[in-house]
């Protein structure tokens, strides 16, 4: 039983400065993905596999079941592996870190590699616990194309892939025992059924439950909004988000038939600093509150001009002279905002004064002051020098 997932990193191409105030976020799909491969193994021990880390844990399911499992508190009746909601991570974590340790003695890299490691045993805890089904040992095999420390939310993807990963793992146990349309949970927990699939594609319900995982693990990392990065991850292209009652249930907005465009990311070197923006934002919010409401509203424009662009729908705008524009322009432009609000820095103003030199346009892009300096290529960037 050997099957493989992937999905993509993102990037918010505009104004993730001003995302707080609960604006439409505009987000993209980029062509860096997270690759994971299931396999069935004939051993006594399961395995993971963080080829970028070159790090393989190795346990076993007695192991996982008396160390972790049988300690895990009770989510309540109106659990199932389809309510990852209701999970309190809170409580669930100091055991998910205490049983990562006790396998794993090697020290980790960086935060990303942590998160790997606590992503998929929380997941794995979580959905395992839940269903009465007999789990044959597996290896699971993780590999990322982005690099460690570029911003496009590789842990969006990991977790994405992870939750993937176990749900059709779980359709295809059922079908092998004879148990679709039955119910698969254990006594104690809510009722959940798995019905006839395609085998190489996941339904409109399918993925929701895809994305509430994976906005479980988003809390794993400390971020302002949650459900950004799982939803692209999860639905792909192009999406509008904004923020809902909770982070599982935001309002989103797929896009499709998006244009494929070229980006060149660089990173700046300097590691992102949310904190530091969002006290940048604040003073700059309390010093000039006439002009940061304006910026808002432009940078909400620029954003409603990047879908126009990116899916032909242009011909629907009023102003034909913003027809002339492309999204090297409005990514520019919302540079000059985004350092008009004082939140970049010398490293990134270096990387725009070379871009725009050399006849390029983009802008600096991060979850704070920091991270990566994101180019348009052109249709014709391959002309230029």
């Amino acid at each position: 039983m050997n099957f493989d997932v992937t999905a993509p990193g993102h990037i918010l191409p505009f104004h993730e400065g001003t995302m707080r105030k609960g604006n439409n976020i505009l987000c993209c799909a980029v062509n860096l993905r997270v690759h994971l491969s299931f396999k069935e193994v004939k051993k006594e021990m399961f395995e993971l596999h963080l080829e970028n880390y070159k790090h393989t844990v190795t346990y076993s399911y007695d192991d996982f079941k008396t160390n972790l499992l049988a300690h895990l508190p009770h989510p309540g009746s109106n659990y199932s592996w389809e309510t990852p909601e209701l999970i309190d991570i809170n409580k669930i974590m100091p055991l998910v870190i205490e049983f990562v340790n006790s396998i794993t003695p090697t020290k980790l890299q960086d935060l990303i590699h942590e998160f790997a490691l606590y992503d998929f045993f929380l997941i794995a805890a979580c959905i395992m616990c839940s269903v009465n089904v007999e789990f044959e040992p597996f290896a699971v095999f993780i590999k990322s194309d982005i690099p460690s420390g570029i911003i496009v939310d590789s842990s969006s993807a990991h977790s994405v892939c992870i939750a993937a990963a176990f749900v059709h793992y779980l359709r295809l146990l059922a079908l092998k025992s004879g148990k679709l349309n039955e119910d698969i949970s254990k006594p104690t927990y809510k009722s959940s059924k798995i019905s006839q699939f395609i085998s190489d594609a996941f339904d409109v319900n399918e993925k929701y439950i895809i994305f509430k995982w994976s906005c479980l693990s988003e809390k794993l990392i400390p971020r302002d909004i949650y459900g950004i990065g799982s939803s692209i991850s999860t639905y792909g292209e192009m999406i509008k988000f904004t923020k809902g009652v909770n982070e599982f249930r935001p309002s989103l907005r797929p896009l499709s038939h998006v244009k494929v465009i070229k980006i060149l990311i660089i990173d700046s070197g300097v590691k992102p600093n949310t904190k530091l923006m969002n006290k940048e934002l604040e003073e700059f919010a309390k010093t000039f509150p006439d002009i940061m409401e304006p910026i808002s509203m432009l940078q909400e424009t620029l954003s409603n001009l990047a879908v126009g662009f990116l899916t032909d729908t242009m011909d629907r705008v009023e102003d034909k002279k913003l027809l002339e524009l492309d999204i090297g322009f409005i990514m520019d432009l919302d540079h000059t905002l985004y350092t008009a609000m004082n939140l970049t820095n010398p490293e990134l103003d270096d990387v725009y004064n070379i871009v725009t030199k050399s006849g390029f346009k983009g802008r600096a892009y991060g979850p704070g002051i920091g991270g990566c300096f994101v180019v348009y290529l052109a249709d014709d960037s391959e002309e230029q020098n």
